[in-house]
């Protein structure tokens, strides 16, 4: 056993030991990130220590809410009828803000339940106490928590059932994301039509195209939020490669022309990508952010090998926003995909 195993089997058996003010019951299969609140106060409880069961006398993490009050995100699977979140909070009364995960497409799927219930901490039997692993597949709990934070931030952020995107598609899993690609949305796009019609417009293109939507996220002038394809999937975004690669795309054309006044990144615009990209950093070893064309160079159409694709995306002005980008997240230029 590690040292770090070790430290966090001891810690788990003080957690056991020590006694809570309150406990949380979730009657749900699977769960994912939640907030601490303060019952009385309804103020959100930050670094507040906690420790979880499936049940009853049978301890399974521990955990620490974040400089918000949120727990980290985490997916239980298997048979988990009861999921309790035990707060150790020696003067407050805790509970689990269940509205976190209220407009989720896992939760209007069922993949997800927010009723809970809360009890009372003589009604837990102590005695039975076992440390066990607590199995996790995170990665709906992940996409549900870049949703909150960049909401947190202020920007509106609409799901993909929020905006009714087409559910009738093909799409692969992906998840090791090293990249980032910038695209804008072609010229004929513009900062005065309606984001509505852009991203439906998107969707319809590339399901004629590609059967699925090509980018993980779209952002209009105004700021505004769209995702695309959802995260867990592989994008198709870059001919003939995708893997690694989260796709943005800013729906306007920023292709400047003489013969085409074309838009500018938005301040709103920039503000959104910045704060995706920042919620981004926070789960994936993400290196390398590019526009589209210098991602492009690097892949080849496989009957064709020596055939260079040549693009233009994102345009003269989203390349200037690409290396603006770069700069101040410390990320660098696109390289060749490595294989593990």
């Amino acid at each position: 056993m590690t040292q770090s195993n070790e430290n966090s089997l001891k810690h788990s058996t003080e957690l056991a030991e020590s006694k809570p003010h309150s406990v949380v019951l979730i009657n749900a299969n699977k769960i994912g990130l939640a907030c601490a609140i303060d019952k009385h106060t309804g103020e959100p409880q930050k670094n507040l220590n906690y420790y979880i069961n499936f049940k009853p006398g049978k301890v399974c993490g521990i955990g620490r809410t974040d400089q918000f009050g949120f727990t980290p995100p985490i997916r239980f699977t298997g048979e988990t009828p009861t999921v309790s979140f035990n707060f150790i909070s020696p003067k407050k009364e805790v509970f689990l803000d269940y509205e976190v995960m209220s407009d989720d497409d896992d939760l209007k799927n069922n993949n997800f339940n927010s009723k809970f219930t809360v009890i009372s901490v003589q009604q837990l039997d102590k005695k039975d106490y076992e440390i066990t692993p607590v199995q996790l597949d995170n990665r709906a709990a992940v996409r549900q928590a870049i949703i909150s934070e960049v909401r947190k931030s202020g920007c509106i952020f609409k799901t993909r059932s929020a905006w009714s995107a087409s559910d009738g598609q093909k799409f692969s899993p992906d998840w090791n994301y090293t990249k980032i690609a910038i695209h804008n949305a072609g010229n004929s796009y513009s900062c005065s039509d309606l984001n509505g019609d852009k991203i439906k417009k998107i969707e319809e293109e590339h399901m004629d195209k590609f059967n699925q939507f090509g980018y993980h996220y779209a952002v209009g002038c105004d700021g505004e939020i769209f995702e695309g394809q959802d995260i867990r999937n592989k994008g198709a975004h870059i001919s003939f490669g995708n893997t690694s690669i989260i796709g943005i795309v800013l729906m306007s054309d920023l292709d400047e022309q003489w013969w085409d006044p074309s838009d500018e990144v938005t301040t709103l615009q920039e503000k959104a990508v910045k704060e995706i990209i920042s919620t981004l950093l926070n789960y994936f070893n993400i290196t390398e952010l590019g526009g589209h064309k210098e991602h492009q160079v690097f892949y080849r159409n496989p009957k064709k090998p020596n055939e260079v694709i040549e693009r233009s995306c994102p345009g003269n002005l989203g390349m200037q926003f690409v290396e603006k980008l770069r700069k101040e997240f410390n990320l660098g230029k696109p390289t060749k995909y490595k294989h593990s």
